[in-house]
């Protein structure tokens, strides 16, 4: 029988084929799930506690991998009897690693990544390569800010001088829109401040009532009117639109009143007495005589509901109109019991690519036509217009301050009533005009908000390029399409489409379209161009039009003429000229009315900063422009602009203009005369400088007017008429028409009063003239005008009959009365024009808020009252007629007294709305009380030697600050600025953003090392975080950099792996935005497996992943002798040498073994341990005198170079960080400047050449000085 130990060594054999056979019974592809192997007995001379598994000896409940058959599996150790168990590694879960966050992310997990200064939104895709799906579609990114959506922030606006309040819209475009922050006025009567477009009412006199509205503009300008007020003197009452009254008359007849505004304050007044009358067989009846008292009733009463014009137009309840009430235009709205006006603002435009150039309206784009301005096409919110009638041709746009839909409707029933948006239409709600339901697609739209119920509607404007001409047969033609038509005589004729915005037509007769004109001798085609010299000496641009009988017409070529010399220049040509020993360089320019500037040659006094550009606009008699340009430099609140007639005894007449503009047209001149002016600039600290200037109007006879025309033969008349009546004044207007008839020899021009008995006067003028002014006509009164055309008979054929009524004339006679602190006194004569009233405005010379009074005709004084003591006023008068004014009087009145000095409130509720690294964005409210601006100090907190910035003085609630230092704490001080004080300022703290390191590059790579370099930022920072992590798998790892570093090295990395790096500037609490970059280590050389090295100051240690049969060889020796060389050899997967020197080169060299050979070329490098850090660190702070003394011990490191001492405050505490670098003999430094009260973390690091150890750090707070306590 075998004895025991063959029993052993059988039963052995079979445990192991039996578990081999249960292996290799598994199918083929199918991963194996679990096994068990029961661990033999422990070897002879074996017996420690644990398992034994392919040499290796592992504890109890110590887990190890194995593979078999390719697959993973996990054993764990049992002991004793149980062996171990191994089961199938579970698959990992699939995840996704992020390079630019360096962070692994599960499949379906969403995230933030910042990436280029936005932040996308991302997600974990996996799909079996751990693939990512990013957008950027649902933020919006502005202003190097990152936005959701919904989140709202402010910022400035590009030119406008105004806050935007912004808002993220998304819509899968990162859409967003912004809108301008509603501004405030404050009302010192009220002592209440609103809103802009706020209207609210207050007490004038004691008994009137204005309706005051917050126009801001920059300044909190109010506004203040009585146009829909009816202020009845004899009742001493205020009165609404619609509100009743009784009053008595002079004779003692009861009146009954009805305030119907008109926007002129204007009521009715009846007056009733009633009579009783007795009958037999029938009852008592009353009769009622009515009689107008004030202001002449509507011929007929309007029906209830409908509102009824001074025209007759007649408007239902709701609907809107604009009108003309002198130089004003008014908007109008149907209120059924009244009228109520409000002036209307014109949309302001800027920027674009057209400079600002004023809206076309309507204007097509993308096929689509628009009658105000629109974000339409931009994702930036703006507003805009296209300064051409198609954008889709011209390109050509500006930029809008507000959207202000008002379509004016043509034709239709509602009298050109304004479109109403949306209005319904067959139960379907319309925001834009609609061609729905017409059959010739002319658009249109509802003037109430409901057609369906009110079937109230008009034709919308239609562009240029839009428009259609509809003939009498219905075929539709496009403005200037030309078609072919029969006259009723008989004869053919050529029809041309040209529009007007009612759709017009002109047709001319064939004969008149087939002949030459000779002029000078020369023949020209039909429609052939030529030029010729006017006897004047300017050139003429003329075109043959022919008509049948040689019909030529000549304009000035768009020309220049110098108003001194009397010289013509063509486009383009410049010249010199000298004016009060000033030379001048001038430009023609042209654009259609002969436009030329000059400009001074020479700088200026330093006194005169500011200089006049002389321009002449030869079309406009009446009026001059004036430009200038403003030095950078300057800071100029606004300007006083004065001018009169030269040589002249004339008071000087002036404007008052915002110091953000650089050009005013003065109107109301007078043709043909030199005028000197002055340019006052007002400083922003009061601060006055003069610029004088002079220009000459030019003549009634401007080059534009100087046409002349020829002829050759004559057919009869054939095309239709238009007129107009222009540049109406109290005494004279011009009388416009075009004969489209060539067949006159003459033209007569006939008026007179609509009165009767007045005899009529005439004109007779030549064929070549189709205007005429009348002059000497009497204020306010009706005209009846008259144009006939006389044939070559001398038969008269009326081809114009109109009417016209005069303006009136300015009240005469005015006198300032009584002037006292609080009120004013002005009185005047009635003018010679019958009125329906006046209208007065006044408001302070420098700026503030205006008021105007509407007074009836009968009034012939106004107390203006509610004054402020000492404040010079600008007050204009105008005579009122319907919907004429007359030229206003001017009258500077300045109240007695000395101006109050009101205390100033500060500002409110400072905001930080930008915060970046060296730009912070600041807001605030106004105060409770009146201010014409604000004055905002930076001032930089714990930076002895640094000055900070004052801003100029603005009126905006906002400011940007620029050129600010990284990392750096700012006190900010808001002061409110009045008249003659200033507030106590609004103050706050904020710290700019840190500024990162730049320029994060790697400058040599080995398998397991890479020396990573930066540019350091700007901001003082208290060090660096480095994060490198390996981009396939691995966890990061986070070094500590110390703030003088530029560079870094990176030791035990993986040969040939893909990492990221990620460098951060850190203050306290502070991180800046991180640098972040990708690299590659090299590949290692021959069959090394992979390992790592990690050098520390006394050790140098090797890693690697066991297998079997394979080890490492590790010796190490100093480069220059000193310590014996050491060997160590190992397999199980490190090796540790320690008890080197720190601050010493070593070199080591690493063998592979292989079954106990050494398989490969020895790896030989150099390396530096690094140095050892100093000890026992103490701290001693002497309250006396505020120093800190910082002691150590030398640290162990030979030939060191020195020591780095750091004093950070911690926790982000606000204080002095301070650095200083000492001797390698040296154990001592001294700090001085420290903060008192402030915790610091004081740091002492050992440096040998470029390298730097760890620091030895305590925390220490420092006291107070003893005569600070």
């Amino acid at each position: 029988m075998p004895d025991s130990r063959s029993k052993r060594a059988i039963l052995l054999v079979l445990i192991l084929c039996s578990g081999a056979g249960v292996w290799g019974s598994q199918p083929r592809g199918k991963r194996q799930t679990q096994q068990h192997i029961v661990q033999p007995s422990l070897p002879v001379g074996q017996n420690k506690q644990g398992c034994y598994d392919n040499g290796q000896h592992y504890q109890i409940n110590q887990q190890w991998e194995r593979i078999y058959l390719g697959n993973t599996l996990v054993c764990t150790c049992y002991g004793g009897s149980r062996g171990f168990n191994c089961e199938s590694k579970p698959e990992p879960e699939e995840t996704c690693f992020d390079k630019y966050t360096g962070i692994t992310y599960r499949v379906g997990e969403t995230y933030e990544r910042p990436k280029d200064s936005m932040i996308w939104d991302c997600t974990c895709i996996g799909a079996g390569r751990g693939r990512i799906s990013c957008t950027i579609a649902n933020r919006c990114h502005e202003g190097g800010q990152s936005y959701k959506i919904g989140d709202t922030w402010r910022r400035p606006h590009e030119t406008g001088g105004y806050m935007l309040e912004c808002v993220c819209l998304g819509n899968g475009k990162g859409e967003w829109t912004c809108k301008p922050v509603a501004e405030r006025c404050y009302d010192n009567t009220a002592g209440t401040s609103y809103v802009v477009g706020e209207v609210w009412e207050k007490p004038y006199q004691g008994w009137m009532m204005v309706d005051c509205t917050c126009l801001g503009e920059g300044s909190g300008r109010i506004t203040c009117t009585s146009r829909n007020r009816c202020n009845d003197q004899d009742t001493k009452t205020s009165y609404r639109i619609g509100d009743t009254w009784s009053k008595k008359d002079n004779r003692g007849n009861l009146l009954q009143c009805i305030c119907t505004g008109n926007g002129r304050g204007e009521w009715k007044c009846e007056r009733h007495s009633s009579l009783q009358a007795t009958g037999i067989g029938s009852a008592s009846a009353t009769i009622t005589d009515v009689r107008t008292a004030l202001y002449q009733p509507q011929p007929q009463p309007a029906p209830f509901g409908h509102c009824v014009t001074d025209s007759g137009m007649v408007y239902i309840l709701g609907m809107q109109w604009l009108k003309a009430q002198g130089s004003q235009h008014m908007l109008c709205t149907c209120l059924g019991n009244g009228i109520s006006c409000q002036e209307t603002a014109v949309t302001q435009t800027y920027g674009g690519n057209s400079n600002g150039e004023p809206c076309v309206f309507p204007f097509t784009y993308n096929g689509r036509t628009f009658y105000s301005c629109t974000s339409e096409g931009r994702h930036d919110g703006n507003i805009w217009c296209s300064t051409t009638s198609n954008f889709d041709q011209d390109k050509s746009y500006s930029f809008c301050t507000e959207q202000n839909v008002l379509v004016q409707t043509r034709g239709g029933n509602s009298n050109g009533a304004l479109c109403h948006f949306p209005f319904l239409y067959n139960n379907r709600n319309y925001t834009d005009c609609t061609s729905e339901g017409r059959r010739d697609n002319m658009k249109w739209c509802g003037t109430t908000s409901n057609y369906d119920v009110d079937q109230k509607f008009g034709f919308c404007p239609m562009a240029a390029h839009e428009e259609i001409c509809t003939t009498n047969e219905g075929v539709m033609y496009r403005v200037g399409d030309q078609w072919d038509k029969q006259h009723d005589m008989g004869h053919m004729m050529r029809c041309t489409c040209v529009g007007n915005g009612r759709g017009e037509w002109t047709c001319i007769a064939y004969s008149q379209l087939r002949d030459q004109c000779i002029v000078d001798g020369i023949t020209y085609d039909v429609n052939q161009t030529f030029h010729k010299r006017h006897e004047e000496g300017h050139m003429l641009n003329c075109t043959c039009f022919g008509q049948g009988r040689g019909r030529w017409k000549c304009d000035p070529v768009d020309q220049c003429q110098d108003s001194e010399s009397q010289t013509f220049y063509q486009i383009g040509d410049s010249w010199e000229k000298h004016a009060h020993g000033v030379r001048y360089q001038c430009y023609c320019y042209g654009r259609g009315i002969g436009e030329w500037h000059c400009q001074p040659l020479n700088t200026g006094s330093p006194g005169h900063p500011v200089q006049v550009i002389i321009t002449d606009v030869p079309i406009q008699p009446d009026s001059h422009p004036i430009q200038w340009i403003v030095p950078e430099s300057s800071h100029i609140s606004n300007y006083i602009l004065r001018w009169k007639p030269k040589n002249s005894g004339v008071q000087w007449k002036e404007a008052r203009i915002p110091g953000y503009l650089n050009s005013y047209t003065i109107s109301g001149l007078k043709p043909g005369v030199l005028y000197e002016g002055q340019l006052i600039s007002v400083q922003h600290y009061g601060q006055r400088e003069i610029t004088r200037f002079e220009f000459t109007t030019s003549s009634t006879t401007a080059i534009s007017s100087s046409r002349v025309a020829g002829e050759t033969t004559a057919l009869p008349s054939v095309v239709s008429i238009s007129e107009s009546v222009t540049e109406i004044t109290a005494n004279s207007f011009v009388v416009s028409w075009v004969s489209a008839s060539d067949t006159v020899s003459g033209f007569r021009v006939e008026y007179e009063l609509s009165e009767d008995g007045d005899e009529p006067k005439y004109f007779d003028l030549p064929n070549t003239v189709n205007s005429v002014s009348i002059p000497n006509l009497l204020p306010g009164r009706n005209y009846i005008i008259k144009v006939y055309q006389i044939s070559e008979e001398g038969e008269q054929n009326l081809i114009l009959s109109t009417t016209q009524t005069t303006a009136p004339d300015a009240p005469p006679d005015h006198l300032v009365e009584n002037v006292d602190d609080t009120s004013i006194l002005v009185s005047w004569s009635r003018p010679e024009a019958p009125i329906t009233g006046y209208r007065i405005v006044y408001t302070p010379s420098l700026e503030g808020s205006s008021t105007e009074l509407n007074l009836p005709e009968s009034a012939t004084s106004v107390t203006l009252s509610d004054l402020m003591p000492g404040v010079q006023y600008n007050i204009s008068i105008y005579a009122v007629e319907e919907n004429q004014e007359s030229t206003p009087i001017f009258i500077q009145q300045k109240t007695t007294g000395v101006p109050i000095a009101d205390e100033i409130h500060p500002p409110q509720h400072l905001q930080f709305l930008e915060v970046a690294s060296d730009k912070i964005t600041i807001m605030w409210s106004p105060p409770d009380s009146a201010v014409i601006g604000y004055r905002v100090e930076v001032i930089p907190v714990n930076r002895p030697g640094e000055h900070g910035q004052r801003l100029p003085v603005s009126r905006y609630t906002f400011a940007e600050v620029t050129e600010l230092s990284p990392g750096t704490t700012y006190l900010f001080k808001i002061y409110a600025i009045g008249q003659n004080t200033e507030s106590e300022p609004l103050t706050g703290e904020q710290t700019t953003k840190l500024d990162g390191p730049t320029n994060l590059r790697l400058v040599s790579e080995t398998p397991s090392t890479a020396l990573v370099t930066w540019k350091p930022p700007r901001a003082r920072i208290a060090g660096y975080q480095l994060t490198v992590q390996p981009i396939t798998d691995g966890h990061p790892k986070q070094y500590t950099v110390g703030p003088s570093a530029t560079k870094y090295l990176l030791r035990n990395l993986q040969p040939g792996s893909d990492y990221t790096m990620s460098l951060v500037a850190v203050k306290g609490n502070q991180k800046s935005n991180p640098e972040k970059g990708t690299f590659t280590t090299l590949q290692s050389t021959g069959s090394v497996p992979p390992y790592n090295t990690e050098v520390t100051e006394a050790s140098i240690v090797v890693t690697w992943i066991p297998a079997p049969r394979l080890g490492f060889k590790l010796g190490v020796r100093p480069s220059q002798g000193g310590e014996a060389p050491r060997e160590v050899i190992s397999e199980s997967g490190s090796i540790v040498i320690s008890g080197l020197t720190p601050g010493v080169e070593y070199i080591y060299s690493i063998n592979v073994i292989k079954d106990g050979q050494e398989r490969t070329t020895p790896i030989v490098k150099t390396v530096v341990t690094p140095p050892s850090p100093p000890t026992n660190l103490h701290l001693d702070s002497n309250p006396d005198t505020g120093i800190l003394t910082v002691s150590w011990e030398k640290s162990t490191t030979p030939d060191i170079t020195g020591y780095r001492i750091t004093t950070v405050p911690t926790n982000g505490q606000e204080g002095y960080t301070l650095e200083e670098q000492v001797q390698a003999e040296d154990t001592s430094c001294i700090f001085e400047n420290l903060s008192p009260g402030v915790e610091y973390n004081v740091s002492v690091y050992t440096l040998k050449d470029n390298q730097e150890s760890l620091p030895i750090s305590e925390t220490i707070t420092q006291g107070k000085l003893k005569n600070e306590q």
